[in-house]
């Protein structure tokens, strides 16, 4: 099968990551998966991660709002590729459906976030167009799949979930005591990691004070950066254990010398970085927003659910998990088995299901 990922750019982001994976695991599977990116080359660990791959990269220079030369670029690039599948994801889903008089091909999108956050109104217009002129839209998780329904009227007849490389981020010997080594945090501190952007969705801020609430017993540490990054300093000054570490290239490492993840999000979509944690045999405390009480799920979750916004129960789970450690241990394993579940290899052969299906070849892919 001939397919085409189109994404606008390959910095750190979730559908970032989906789509290489897509590309990656789909060559490894036997297909001609290719990639293409609406902005120029910009050198970051993903990109070059994916050459390493020998993923094919092909980058339209977009420029800045709308541009027309890319939507051009990309309509050159079917023409001469041929796809038979072109999945698009954020906002390359206008690149795509302009492109589309170029070349005979059936398009797929996937709602990365719920539908209201995951695009502007303009953006959402012209996706509900192309829904309803027969593009394929793909739901991350139940929640996504209802708020498509609620904005576009239909609800995706196919729901993925999100898949990582989750075999990165299960931990190897000695990882845990070299990076607690390397932070001067003692071997038995209990340690909550949050890892992610620093803005309003991810609520740093707000968990900075449920961990003050908790009591601040062990460390809470938070790694990346983003427009809230100087508020989140402020809050730690005044805040018992609190490390603010910035953009760190060792997460795995940083997850290995950790006890539990937290999510303090004000809403989500299907994150990567929870499965990651779990792959990692983090327990989470989280939020009960997007599809996260989805992935949380289940006779033996690997985690917590406390309701957004909510400091002091955010507070109490967080106690309550670093303080019992048998019980840490059960939702650590728990969590293993969860990460599995959400390997990349698992969410890119399902959507060769998707593709087979939509092409009229459903028995062609196993």
């Amino acid at each position: 099968m001939r397919i085409l990922q189109v994404v606008p750019t390959l910095q750190v982001g979730g559908a970032e990551r989906v789509a290489g994976l897509l590309a990656r695991e789909q060559r490894r599977a036997g297909h001609a998966a290719e990639l293409a990116v609406l902005y120029a080359p910009e050198g970051g660990p993903w990109e070059e991660a994916l050459r390493r791959d020998a993923v094919p990269l092909h980058f339209l220079g977009k420029g800045p709002g709308f541009d027309p030369r890319a939507a051009w670029r990309l309509g050159r690039l079917v023409r001469r590729l041929r796809p038979e599948v072109v999945h698009t994801h954020l906002y390359a889903f206008k690149y795509a459906l302009a492109a589309r008089p170029a070349a005979r091909f059936r398009l797929v999108h996937t709602l990365h976030n719920l539908a209201e956050r995951e695009a502007p109104p303009a953006d959402r217009r012209v996706q509900g167009l192309g829904f309803r002129l027969g593009a394929v839209p793909v739901a991350i998780g139940e929640a996504v799949a209802d708020s498509a329904e609620r904005v576009y009227g239909r609800r995706p007849a196919w729901v993925i979930p999100n898949g990582i490389d989750a075999a990165r981020f299960r931990p190897e010997p000695g990882w845990r005591a070299a990076t607690r080594g390397a932070l001067g945090t003692p071997p038995d501190a209990p340690v909550a990691l949050f890892v992610g952007r620093l803005d309003e969705q991810k609520n740093p801020v707000g968990l900075v004070r449920a961990w003050t609430r908790a009591g601040g017993a062990g460390e809470l540490w938070l790694a990346g950066d983003g427009p809230l990054r100087g508020a989140v300093e402020a809050a730690a000054r005044e805040a018992p254990g609190v490390r603010v570490l910035g953009l760190r290239g060792d997460v795995p490492r940083l997850m290995a010398a950790a006890d539990v993840f937290v999510l303090a999000s004000r809403y989500e979509g299907h994150p990567l970085v929870l499965l990651e944690a779990l792959a990692a045999g983090l327990p989470a405390v989280a939020t009960a927003v997007g599809s996260v009480p989805e992935i949380l799920a289940g006779e033996d979750p690997p985690g917590v659910l406390v309701p957004e916004g909510d400091e002091a129960a955010l507070a109490a789970a967080l106690r309550r998990v670093l303080g019992d450690a048998a019980g840490r241990r059960r939702l650590a394993e728990a969590a293993r088995r969860a990460g599995d579940r959400h390997d990349a290899a698992v969410m890119a052969a399902t959507y060769l299901r998707l593709y087979a299906a939509v092409l009229g070849r459903s028995g062609e892919v196993a």
